[in-house]
């Protein structure tokens, strides 16, 4: 594990001990530590993925804050794809982390390079971008969006607005997965159960309810990671395979080809010298 500067932002990067098989940015709630996280972080990194931890620093800027972060995302992404020859990314975001993880997705994903996003209990609020009512200016919208995207939404903690959480920002894009994980807290993605300081503004949640959701984030997320991986693997083997039976098949015809030129040679010598 090191702390880094990419493209001006300060991370924190822990590489598996093996090969990277891909790369996932772990985006949090709005400064939440890291070491919040660890438990996400040690299942990406069990799967072989460089896992990029990003700490949201929701007061800075203060102006254009997420849309800045959205933008700092991919730019990293970039600067890392030259040091792990790695051309597709994954990312996971927690509450505003999530948000942002959205925005990467439908405002800097024109290269498709993103894989897929995990929002977990995603907040769209200070300033609302995905769920605005009529009248009150465009929304961002997931709709065109190529990355597979799956949000969770626990529908608690009383600064959460119901009418900018995740069932919300669903109701403007249908084409994206959400999954209730009912009865939980808002911080029962975090390890220590959310155990914070202000767990009380947050929703603490049912313990039982807490600990499934906890696991079934972490399921979710190595299942999108890897199935992309994995796909991945399988479509460069096989455009391997056909290529290596293409250039196999045109090096017989070659030889063939050749072997007649050689044989029909002969035969006009023969004929020539009268054999």
């Amino acid at each position: 594990e090191e702390e880094r500067e990419i493209a001006g932002c300060r991370v924190v990067v822990t590489k598996p001990l093996v090969k990277p098989l891909g790369v996932t940015f772990l985006l949090t709630a709005a400064n939440i530590p890291l070491s919040k996280y660890d438990s996400i972080r040690d299942a990406l990194i069990s799967i072989n993925h460089v896992v990029v931890g990003y700490c949201i620093n929701a007061l800075c800027p203060l102006w254009g804050n997420h849309r800045i972060k959205a933008e700092e995302v991919h730019d990293m992404f970039k600067e890392l794809n030259k040091d792990y020859r790695v051309f597709e990314y994954n990312i996971v975001g927690h509450s505003i982390g999530g948000k942002i993880a959205l925005m990467v997705a439908a405002l800097h994903d024109e290269d498709k390079a993103l894989n897929s996003v995990v929002a977990l209990d995603p907040v769209d609020q200070s300033p609302v971008e995905f769920t605005k009512e009529k009248g009150k200016g465009d929304n961002i919208s997931l709709q065109h969006v190529g990355a597979d995207i799956t949000m969770t939404i626990t529908e608690s903690g009383f600064f959460v607005d119901r009418d900018h959480n995740g069932r919300a920002i669903k109701s403007f894009n249908p084409n994206v997965n959400l999954v209730l994980h009912r009865n939980a807290g808002h911080m029962a993605y975090c390890d220590e159960g959310g155990e914070l300081s202000w767990k009380a503004v947050m929703g603490a949640g049912n313990p039982d309810r807490n600990e499934f959701a906890k696991k079934d984030a972490i399921k979710i997320i190595k299942g999108k990671a890897q199935s992309k991986v994995d796909g991945k693997h399988f479509k460069r083997g096989a455009k391997k395979l056909v290529a290596d039976t293409k250039a196999a098949a045109k090096e017989l015809s070659d030889d063939a080809k050749t072997s007649a030129q050689g044989m029909g040679t002969g035969m006009m010598l023969k004929g020539m010298l009268g054999m």
